[in-house]
């Protein structure tokens, strides 16, 4: 499984944040978690950096630490398909357009 944590901030602690977390990262969860991305948002301006965590299982004092981090504004996690999820998916939407064709 692969999750991806997107932390919103203020635009001042972006790259202060990413700093910290690639230091971290490396050192207590090297080949599991990596800062993939970072910017802003347009409409409100916040900040924000995807972590992508290469596991299972989320570590949850790492969830906790980021959820009381005052810089973060927010915090949102989900999970993206493998290739196993994306073939089961598309599976799916051939049979459906294959039933829908049958009507």
């Amino acid at each position: 499984m692969i999750y991806n944590i997107v932390l919103l901030c203020s635009l001042d602690h972006v790259q202060i944040l990413v700093n910290e977390l690639q230091e971290q990262l490396t050192a207590d969860y090297s080949g599991i978690a990596y800062v993939t991305d970072q910017g802003y948002t347009r409409t409100n301006r916040h900040g924000f950096l995807v972590l992508e965590w290469l596991s299972d299982v989320l570590d949850e004092d790492l969830l906790n630490q980021l959820e009381q981090d005052e810089r973060v504004k927010d915090l949102i996690v989900y999970d993206l398909p493998t290739d196993e999820d994306a073939a089961s998916l598309f599976g799916a939407v051939v049979a459906y357009e294959r039933w829908e064709a049958q009507l």
